[in-house]
């Protein structure tokens, strides 16, 4: 028999029920699924207090079965506006399992920002997050281990949750007690920044009962076994885990074929080049002649550069060649591609004197430069006099260079909104297409479109 709770946050009322047989299996993806079906869940905004915050383990928690410490979290998700699953590994359903817990559901939400703690006498409390927010995620887990102690698990909200990012994940421990396992998909973690919940603390206690302890115990042995005996096991996932799988799907075809850019000005002639996985070349398309004379945001030059190959890509570079400088790089440490406009040798010391520069979010050496206009945000000091085109640093155009340039973000946003997204989802696409060094945050840009409101916008 398991444990489920049904816990309302608004006024910290606790409803529970167990779970017997079939129910007990059925307590994963099943359960959320028809959870968030009955209460209707399709029919709310996704980070309202009406979305339900579901989390699930499985009929073997608490245990060594292999997998079998996996954690669904389920809610309507506010990045696709369906219905979302999200798996985590981690030993945060082993804590749920110890405590014969199948699971919970967080509805409507907390006044104030609160940590809930499972205790292993079978009380639930609720304490003040205060002393979390705005912690980074290793930081606030060992905030709350100095607090609750080292045998706990955690699922944390991290900072992106807090100001209900749509990309926000859940963080749970791994075996160390480090927030090192995500339930990332769907933005999960905006949901339960949504309704006001930084963490779930759960003690450890034991293994949990089962009807047959023999046979469960000689079934975990066998699969151990089986694992063991399995070379791709031992050599591979065992070693290096989840991300194992790119190498996997790639060798399936899983991963992207085909990429490319919009290229705007620069200086003759212009090529991209494609790179495989391990950063061999794979060719070149170009180079082309499409330059103007004009940095103002104009669309006559634009000119669309792309590789396509059945083996995969793993990035590709724009290139001016005339100085065989890199002006865009899809740079997978930041996973964001760096766009612009090159700043040719004939750019030099004049495009300087019109602009100030300075590095990107993915700075070192050989990075893209930032360039604006004097009068946005980034305008300061010169880039460095004649350096740019001495190093053969290149230089991308901020979205603050010209009121044109901002037809990148408009058309995001409409583009989304086209495609039968949400609202709040194609503001959100829309945000995460201004550079880091410009783009405001989630909070600032709910504050301006609540002015709009305000004003009659």
């Amino acid at each position: 028999m398991r444990t489920y709770y049904d816990i309302d946050l608004s006024d910290r009322s606790i409803t529970r029920r167990d779970l017997e047989g079939e129910a007990v299996v059925k307590a994963g993806r099943y359960f959320i699924a028809r959870t968030l079906l009955d209460l209707g869940a399709a029919t709310v905004d996704p980070l309202s207090p009406a979305n339900p915050l579901i989390f699930s383990a499985g009929p073997f928690a608490g245990t060594s079965f292999s997998n079998a410490n996996r954690t669904s979290v389920g809610c309507k998700s506010p990045l696709t506006g369906g219905i979302k699953e999200a798996n985590g590994g981690g030993s945060f359903s082993y804590g749920l399992g110890q405590q014969k817990i199948a699971g919970f559901t967080l509805l409507k939400a907390s006044p104030d920002w609160v940590v809930i703690h499972f205790k292993k006498d079978g009380t639930i409390e609720f304490d003040d997050a205060a002393p979390y927010l705005g912690k980074g995620n290793f930081e606030a887990q060992n905030m709350l281990h100095a607090k609750y102690g080292k045998k706990v698990t955690i699922a944390l909200c991290g900072p992106v949750g807090e100001y209900q990012g749509l990309i926000a994940g859940i963080a749970f421990s791994d075996k160390d007690g480090r927030p090192a396992r995500l339930s990332a998909r769907g933005g999960v973690g905006a949901v339960m920044g949504s309704k006001k919940v930084k963490a779930v603390v759960v003690d450890l206690d034991k293994i949990p009962p089962f009807g047959d302890p023999k046979k469960v115990n000689a079934a975990i042995k066998d699969y151990a076994k089986m694992l063991l005996a399995d070379s791709m096991v031992t050599s591979f996932y065992q070693k290096i885990g989840t991300m194992g799988m790119a190498d996997l799907q790639n060798a399936l075809g899983g991963l992207p074929t085909h990429a490319g850019i919009v290229w705007t000005d620069g200086t003759d002639p212009i090529q991209l080049e494609a790179f495989d996985g391990n950063g061999q070349s794979l060719g070149v398309t170009g180079p082309v002649n499409s330059a103007d004379a004009s940095f103002n945001g104009e669309t006559a030059e634009d000119r669309f550069l792309g590789w396509s190959d059945d083996k995969g890509l793993g990035s590709f570079t724009i290139t001016n060649a005339a100085q065989a400088a890199t002006a865009v790089r899809y740079m997978t440490a930041c996973n964001a591609f760096e766009l612009g406009e090159a700043v040719g040798a004939a750019d030099s010391a004049a495009a300087c004197a019109a602009r100030s520069c300075d590095r990107g979010s993915c700075a070192g050496a050989g990075a893209p430069l930032v360039c604006t206009l004097p009068g946005t945000p980034n305008h300061g000091a010169c880039c460095a006099g004649a350096a740019t085109a001495a190093n053969g640093l290149p230089a991308r155009r901020s979205f603050g260079d010209a009121p044109s340039s901002r037809v990148v973000p408009v058309a995001t946003s409409e583009l989304a909104a086209a495609r039968g997204a949400a609202p709040a989802i194609a503001v959100e696409f829309s945000r995460r297409s201004i550079f880091n060094d410009e783009r405001p945050s989630f909070q600032e840009l709910d504050q301006a479109i609540q002015a709009l409101k305000g004003g009659g916008g």
